[in-house]
């Protein structure tokens, strides 16, 4: 079994800042537009996926530690009797075993309405920027699926639960159905972090670049192309921010920054003139400034 730990490099007890801080490092690296490995970058993927989700850590953790029924008081059963339409769980009969009930009777006459289901719904961070429609296959337990229309408003972020009641199961007949809880899942994108309603890109420019200043062109998270000027003796890990092309804010005409932060690079490919050139700059700038180190 992978370890999802190991292949992020964090501990059993990482916070999901800690992950996620990890999961960015790492997916930045190992990018197939950098350089970097398509299997390896697929597992760190697979690894932040799993260890951000409750339910597929749980699940997976469970599979870890030699529980493959993923059930933190030891075995469940999820054998069902009673046929399409009347599913009847065997663990509620334990339970109303324990609970000094019947464990056969009075289990339907209990339940007063059919279960409430949850669906997690994954999104681009990009789509986020737009109102947006899925239609949401919904899976009962009696096997029987019907087809949920969600209207996903913009500035949709991770906290957010939609419901949508009476949209649950409805495996028993003669009762009403539960309700549908939404979940939303953002996935984010290595070539940006997300810092509240910011989001951040990192760029690498020529030292040179920086040194005199120029003008560049960079994609914000929507595709579109913007012109920033790089003004001269620009230092490393300077941020240029662009106003209100960041992520909305849920239900509010409210709009983040896009920033952008740069990143220097030396270049190698200079002329023997040009190295000379170079040298007798930083030369007079170190007499000029009594700069001997």
């Amino acid at each position: 079994m992978k370890d999802y730990f190991n292949i992020l490099g964090v501990e059993a007890s990482a916070s999901e800042d800690e992950i996620k801080r990890a999961y960015r490092s790492l997916a930045m690296k190992h990018h197939p537009d950098r350089g970097g490995d398509q299997t390896q970058f697929q597992e760190i993927q697979e690894a932040y996926s799993v260890l951000t989700d409750p339910q597929k850590r749980a699940e997976w953790e469970a599979h870890r530690h030699g529980n493959p029924f993923g059930h933190p008081g030891g075995f469940h059963f999820n054998f069902n009797f009673g046929g399409p339409g009347h599913p009847f769980d065997i663990n509620d009969i334990f339970d109303n075993i324990r609970t000094g009930q019947s464990p056969f009777g009075g289990f339907q006459q209990q339940q007063r309405r059919n279960r409430d289901l949850k669906v997690a719904v994954d999104l681009d961070l990009a789509s986020t920027l737009e109102p947006q429609t899925k239609h949401i296959s919904v899976l009962h337990l009696n096997g029987s699926r019907h087809t949920v229309t969600v209207e996903i408003p913009r500035g949709v972020n991770n906290s957010v639960q939609m419901k949508y009641s009476g949209h649950g199961d409805s495996s028993y007949k003669d009762l009403p159905p539960g309700d549908l809880y939404i979940q939303f899942r953002v996935h984010e994108t290595p070539d940006f972090i997300v810092e509240g309603l910011d989001v951040v890109k990192n760029i690498r420019i020529s030292f040179l670049d920086a040194l005199v200043g120029r003008k560049i062109k960079v994609r914000g998270l929507d595709g579109k192309e913007f012109e920033i000027t790089i003004p001269p003796g620009l230092q490393y890990g300077s941020r240029l921010r662009i106003a209100q092309q960041g992520l909305w804010a849920l239900n509010q005409p409210i709009r983040g920054n896009f920033i952008v932060q740069v990143e220097l690079r030396v270049p190698t490919d200079f002329t023997a003139e040009q190295f000379k050139m170079l040298e007798q700059i930083a030369e007079e700038h170190r007499s000029n400034t009594g700069n001997e180190s």
